[in-house]
C-alpha cells in the first residue's frame, strides 16, 4: 500500500449541504420560503430615562479612558502613537458632545437631574459668609504680577544700572562666603 492510497475520506463537520436543510427555509404550510424578519434586538429602542443615563455613562467612560491615553503618550516620541491616541480624544469628546446636544429637551432635563443629583457643596461659603459665586475676573488689559513679593513691588528698577554679570568668586565675595574647595564640589557630582 503506498502513502496516496491510505487516505480517508474527510468528514464535513458543518454538516450536510446537500439539500436535506432546505425544509429549513420553508414554511411548513406551503412551499414558500419565509420572511426574514428583523430581530427585536436590532431595532432602534426609545430612550427611556435609564437608557439615556445609561447611554451617558457609556460616552462618558469612553472619553474619560481616551483622554487618560492621550494623556498618558503626551510628549512622547512616537508620533503616530500620540497622534492616534489625539484622534481616539477628540473623536470620543465629539461623540459625547453630540449625544449630549441631540438629546429632546425631556431627555435633556433628565440627564441634567442625573448629573446635578448630589446638592453642591457648600460648606465653606456658608461657614464663611461668602457668597457661593466668585469674583469676576477681566481676561482683558494689563494685569499685576501675582508673583511678586511686597518688598519687589515698591522698588524702582528703572533707575538700576548695574550689570547682572560676574565669575563666582566676585559672587562669594559679595555675600561673604567662603568659596567650597574643589574637592567638595568633586564629590557632589
Amino acid at each position: 500500500m503506498g502513502h496516496n492510497e491510505s487516505k480517508k475520506p474527510k468528514k464535513n463537520f458543518r454538516g450536510n449541504r446537500s439539500g436535506s436543510n432546505s425544509n429549513q427555509n420553508k414554511n411548513r404550510s406551503g412551499g414558500k420560503p419565509r420572511k426574514k424578519s428583523f430581530s427585536k434586538n436590532r431595532r432602534p429602542k426609545k430612550l427611556t430615562p435609564s437608557r439615556i443615563i445609561l447611554k451617558y455613562q457609556n460616552y462618558l467612560e469612553q472619553y474619560l479612558t481616551a483622554r487618560k491615553k492621550f494623556h498618558d503618550v503626551h510628549g512622547h516620541k512616537n508620533e503616530q502613537q500620540v497622534g492616534k491616541a489625539e484622534r481616539l480624544y477628540t473623536q470620543a469628546l465629539k461623540a459625547l458632545r453630540d449625544f449630549e446636544n441631540n438629546l429632546e429637551d425631556w431627555q435633556r432635563d433628565v440627564l441634567k437631574e442625573y448629573i446635578n443629583a448630589y446638592p453642591e457643596d457648600r460648606q465653606y461659603t456658608t461657614e464663611h459668609n461668602l457668597e457661593p459665586v466668585g469674583e469676576q475676573v477681566s481676561f482683558v488689559g494689563e494685569f499685576e504680577d501675582p508673583h511678586l513679593l511686597p518688598v519687589q513691588k515698591s522698588q524702582d528698577w528703572a533707575s538700576d544700572t548695574e550689570e547682572s554679570q560676574g565669575s563666582m568668586a566676585d559672587y562669594y565675595a559679595y555675600k561673604g562666603i567662603t568659596p567650597p574647595s574643589p574637592s567638595d564640589t568633586e564629590t557632589k557630582q
